[in-house]
């Protein structure tokens, strides 16, 4: 399958639900993508006040589910390559799967390939590659096997709400990861590797605070057996805190 343009789906509706491309044969292996691919889902259900019937006539709970990618009865491995947009739920099965976000292959330093959204690798053991300038924001999540994560000259962003799940993680020196901070989720480890975390020499985190923070805040942004940093660790931190705050690593 291969998208050069637009492939959307967007459903409006109390439980809203939207599938963009869903495989049930299991025989969609390889997907590139330098168009634009999204899912979006948007429920009209008045949730604050359940007696009052919204659009349609009907009451629901709220309930949203966007899922822009469906590989998950895949019978072999699959690949996904994205050198455009991609913006939605990812749902991949147990196989050894590939997915790769690339250069967008224009000259404009002011555009790079971009994702949006969490990836369910499942099972197998898999790749998540990021280079050319691309981003990746969002979650990984794992079922079993292992998944090896590999940051080149690309960033791996995280939401306040997100959290990536991998076997190993590995920064090359031009390489970012950047990290919305919530007090709601300071204790829980926003990279949580079960091998390694590899940061070369020159690569950066860079964390952001979504709310504010008393004194002597601490929140855990890495989890692994094992944490290299080529540097010193003290030099990946932190950018991009507000003035009233400076942040330190240890």
């Amino acid at each position: 399958f291969d998208n050069t343009d637009t492939f959307s789906a967007t459903t409006y509706a109390d439980d809203a639900y939207a599938y963009a491309l869903v495989d049930r044969s299991g025989t969609l292996l390889t997907l590139t993508n330098s168009g634009a691919m999204s899912a979006a889902a948007f429920s009209t259900a008045d949730v604050d006040d359940p007696g009052d019937d919204d659009i349609d006539g009907d009451v629901g709970d709220g309930l949203t589910e966007a899922v822009v990618i469906d590989l998950s009865h895949a019978t072999a491995a699959t690949s996904i390559t994205n050198s455009g947009s991609i913006a939605g739920a990812t749902r991949l099965g147990d196989q050894n799967d590939a997915v790769a976000v690339i250069d967008d292959g224009d000259d404009d330093e002011d555009t790079h390939s971009a994702w949006y959204g969490s990836i369910a690798f499942g099972g197998g053991d898999d790749t998540l590659s990021i280079s050319g300038a691309g981003v990746f924001t969002g979650a990984t999540s794992k079922t079993g096997g292992t998944l090896a994560i590999d940051v080149q000259d690309g960033t791996l962003a995280l939401g306040a709400a997100d959290i990536v799940d991998a076997t190993t993680v590995a920064f090359s020196s031009t390489a970012t990861l950047t990290i919305v901070v919530s007090p709601d989720n300071s204790t829980l480890a926003r990279v949580d590797a079960t091998d390694s975390i590899v940061f070369a020499d020159g690569a950066r985190i860079e964390a952001t605070l979504a709310d504010f923070v008393g004194d002597d805040f601490t929140a855990v942004l890495l989890h692994a057996a094992e944490i290299d940093a080529a540097g010193a660790v003290s030099d990946l931190l932190i950018e991009n805190l507000p003035f009233l705050y400076a942040g330190t690593s240890e």
